[in-house]
């Protein structure tokens, strides 16, 4: 199994995109993202707005795979589902920052963690506290669009 990676130094908007995109080509059919709680008025304004425009793809909570844990927590996190296609694609780009791992985002308003999926099997994610987006499986044209930013190794 093949891992493509991509750290925060090297991930753009234009890499986000593409990332987006084939995950959605490969098949990914749903997403979830971590949202924290933040007091401030605009966090929880921004969250609103995002949770807002994502309602219409709302599937519904179910346990699902995560990559990267933290504090010796579980692989497996009861997390909210949406349907990723072309029009939650559009959405995700609006909310995520400069990128998929915008510390900008995930310190003032909350979001991050972004994690896509094919069925129950997680092919991607932008793991916020490791600085990395993570690509299983990566088809050779995205890492050919992706070019020396794409880091490509054999997963243990």
């Amino acid at each position: 199994m093949d891992l493509l990676n991509i750290s925060d130094d090297d991930i753009d908007f234009n890499s986000s995109k593409w990332l987006l995109e084939y995950a959605r080509i490969v098949g990914c059919d749903r997403f979830s993202v971590d949202i924290e709680v933040k007091e401030m008025d605009f966090a929880v304004e921004y969250q609103k707005k995002l949770l807002s425009n994502l309602e219409p793809y709302y599937l519904g909570s179910e346990d699902a795979k995560i990559v990267v844990m933290y504090n010796y927590e579980s692989d497996v996190r009861h997390q909210k589902m949406w349907s990723l296609n072309h029009d939650s694609i559009s959405i995700i780009l609006r909310f995520m920052g400069r990128h998929l791992l915008d510390d900008m985002i995930a310190g003032n308003e909350g979001i991050s963690g972004w994690r896509f999926y094919k069925g129950k099997e997680i092919l991607a994610c932008a793991v916020h506290g490791f600085d990395y987006f993570y690509f299983i499986d990566p088809p050779a044209t995205l890492i050919n669009i992706l070019g020396p930013k794409a880091v490509v190794g054999k997963q243990l």
